[in-house]
């Protein structure tokens, strides 16, 4: 309260058109402060439903290691995607790709997806310790349905123990991924 009775008093000091031009200003701030659209990082990115009609991409963007075996080990991930596989990496003659410990992308790479209403996205993942060369299976059950894009996503996968194949407790990556509108053309964008 005593802050609007020394505001109206700074004001008495002035003449009638400069107390109107103050107030007016104030006003065209505030208003634009209240109304204008916002930009940025905080502004949801729209999302549309999933059509048969266009075409998509999956976009595996790294894979964030949370166990210390992992951060010595090179991995390859295989999408499930409606009951299609698509395995990471594609490039010619390499089988495995080396992990960042720090989670940062190892290489993007993209895969057209069939048309279709939504999709069923599940992942798999191997690595391989670089010195002992022993491969472990990571799975999870869980399965991701998918019916507006842009879409990003976190994957959790847990070790699956050979023996009981059973999953062991505990998270030991996480595989990054989104789906995107898929350009015109080819398909393949990075």
């Amino acid at each position: 309260m005593e802050t609007v009775e020394n505001i109206i008093k700074f004001l008495s000091l002035y003449p009638r058109w400069a107390k109107l031009l103050i107030v007016g200003c104030i006003g065209v701030i505030s208003g634009t402060l209240i109304y204008a659209p916002r930009s940025g990082e905080d502004a949801p990115v729209e999302a549309f439903a999933i059509s048969s009609t266009k075409a998509y991409l999956l976009v595996i963007e790294g894979v964030l290691p949370f166990s210390q075996e992992l951060r010595n080990a090179d991995v390859r991930v295989t999408a499930f995607v409606n009951g299609m596989q698509f395995r990471y990496p594609t490039v010619a003659g390499v089988e495995w790709m080396g992990v960042d410990p720090n989670g940062g992308p190892i290489t993007h790479e993209s895969f057209r997806l069939p048309r279709a209403d939504e999709y069923e996205i599940r992942f798999e993942m191997e690595s391989r310790d670089r010195i002992s060369g022993q491969i472990e299976r990571c799975v999870s059950q869980q399965t991701i349905t998918i019916d507006k894009t842009p879409f990003e996503g976190h994957y959790e996968v847990f070790p699956l123990n050979r023996v009981a194949k059973v999953h062991e407790s505990g998270v030991v990556a996480e595989i990054s991924f989104s789906i995107e509108d898929a350009p015109q053309g080819n398909g393949q964008r990075r």
